[in-house]
């Protein structure tokens, strides 16, 4: 499976997971970052959390670093370092209610209408002045060749409203990294903080002005905080 999805020979596997209606392509300008010299891989998010590789370094973003977040607590032994993007420690009863609602609000929506949604919620007031950036998003996730069906979208929302870890993360050994968004309305910018502040020694990063989209709207500034925490934790690795 990951030879098939990785590029180069290094023993360090890069392993970075996507958000939720996303593809591997949100990873694209790190991908790119890293180079040919070390391994790469992008699974796509389709039916649970992928095998992760031992001694990998792990990236998530949203979902994917929920994902990530779980799997690093399951096997800490199998994560070198883990960075946690616009993600939460806890969903909690607020959250599951929500999630819950946004599910079932979901069984009436068509494809169309979902995507718009999420747009609305990962991008910003300044990025919709500008129509053309905004179709070409909209292009890209609707050219997902995996598309969640409404039945599925409910069963990840309630996944997502079932999360909790905050009473586990200070076990948390390896080097971490959260990153959080200074406008993001999804996952509001304190819900990183908390993250951070619950696991020991976390590097703790905003992105001043980005929403929840942070790797699209902000695509240098998010791949250039990623890549310095990788190459600082992994020196010549990256």
């Amino acid at each position: 499976m990951w030879a098939e999805r990785m590029t180069g020979h290094n023993l360090v596997v890069f392993v970075l997971l996507h958000g939720f209606a996303q593809t591997p392509r949100a990873w694209d300008g790190v991908r790119e970052a890293l180079g040919e010299h070390v391994g790469v891989a992008t699974p796509v998010l389709t039916a649970g959390a992928p095998a992760i590789p031992g001694g990998c370094v792990l990236a998530g973003y949203s979902m994917g670093a929920r994902v990530a977040l779980r799997a690093a607590l399951a096997a800490p032994e199998r994560v070198r370092t883990l960075t946690l993007c616009v993600t939460w420690a806890s969903s909690g009863p607020w959250g599951r209610e929500k999630t819950r609602l946004w599910g079932i609000d979901q069984q009436h929506r068509t494809r169309d209408q979902t995507v718009d949604e999420l747009l609305l919620l990962t991008l910003s007031e300044r990025f919709y002045e500008n129509p053309e950036a905004v179709a070409y998003v909209r292009g890209m996730m609707m050219a997902n060749p995996h598309p969640q069906a409404p039945d599925a979208f409910a069963r990840q929302a309630a996944a997502s409203g079932n999360h909790e870890t905050r009473d586990r993360l200070d076990s948390l050994e390896m080097p971490v990294h959260v990153i959080g968004a200074e406008h993001d309305i999804l996952v509001p910018v304190w819900k990183s903080k908390e993250l951070a502040d619950l696991i020991p020694g976390a590097r703790y990063t905003v992105i001043e002005g980005a929403p929840h989209g942070l790797q699209v709207e902000n695509a240098e500034v998010f791949n250039a905080a990623v890549l310095d925490f990788l190459r600082s934790e992994q020196g010549a690795a990256v």
